[in-house]
């Protein structure tokens, strides 16, 4: 058993072992004392609670799992609410429990590469949410290498929502279609123009000046300019 015991230096933790004699008459004790290993054990303890409270609270899902049977053996709590679990049920579970046998089928390439290679990989995919939107991740695959440096005993998991710049881009991509349509459709003449230099324009303009598109791209916007309008255009520039 062990005990609390006072000590020159203040309290320290004493591990106790004793029996009685074959007389019966006295008992053999011997102390150890264990305050180093306890003080080690409450040091650790406290790092482990630190790196919890810190993995729970970024905004990137985390996990790690073993290389030889794909089973979690972390998770913070982002990652495993994300997959309909809390971050103590999912340890133990395999990838394919996980995130399910068709997306592992899907990533499977992926995974090989890390664990046959050796190398980091990222890649993105779609995940529904509750409410029956997609969600877009990016994720990270990092191979945990072991002494040797040659062999990959696990995998880091580190995950990123991408939804909001996608559907950024998604919007950015839709508009500036619809602006080319736009463009198609007019029957007047449009250029666009950076810095005096022309970076678009459209067919009506093309058949306005004559020239086509390839020989206006890249020219001076004020080359098309009649010489009597050219003060002005350059002003409205």
């Amino acid at each position: 058993f062990r005990l609390v015991l006072p000590m020159r230096s203040g309290a320290g933790w004493v591990e106790c072992a004793g029996r009685w004699l074959d007389s019966g008459e006295a008992c053999l004790c011997l102390l150890h004392d264990v305050t180093e290993g306890r003080a080690a054990q409450a040091e650790a303890q406290a790092q482990a609670s630190l790196f919890r409270l810190l993995a729970d609270n970024v905004p990137v899902l985390i996990a790690y799992y073993r290389a030889g049977d794909m089973r979690c053996q972390f998770a913070n709590k982002q990652y495993a609410h994300t997959f309909g679990s809390d971050e103590h049920a999912i340890v133990g579970r395999t990838l394919a429990e996980v995130i399910g046998s068709r997306a592992l089928q899907t990533i499977q390439p992926h995974i090989d590469a890390l664990l046959g290679e050796g190398r980091a990989v990222t890649y993105d995919r779609e995940l529904p949410a509750a409410d029956g939107s997609r969600r877009f991740l990016e994720v990270n695959l990092l191979p945990h290498r072991d002494d040797s440096e040659r062999v990959v005993i696990g995998a880091f998991v580190l995950i990123t929502d991408i939804t909001r710049h996608r559907l950024a881009e998604r919007a950015l991509r839709e508009s500036e279609e619809r602006l080319a349509k736009f463009m198609q459709a007019s029957t007047e003449g449009i250029l666009f123009h950076q810095g005096g230099i022309v970076t678009d324009v459209n067919p009506p303009l093309c058949q306005l000046t004559g020239y086509s598109h390839a020989e206006l791209v890249g020219h001076a916007a004020l080359d098309l300019i009649a010489p009597d309008h050219f003060a002005q255009a350059a002003a409205a520039m």
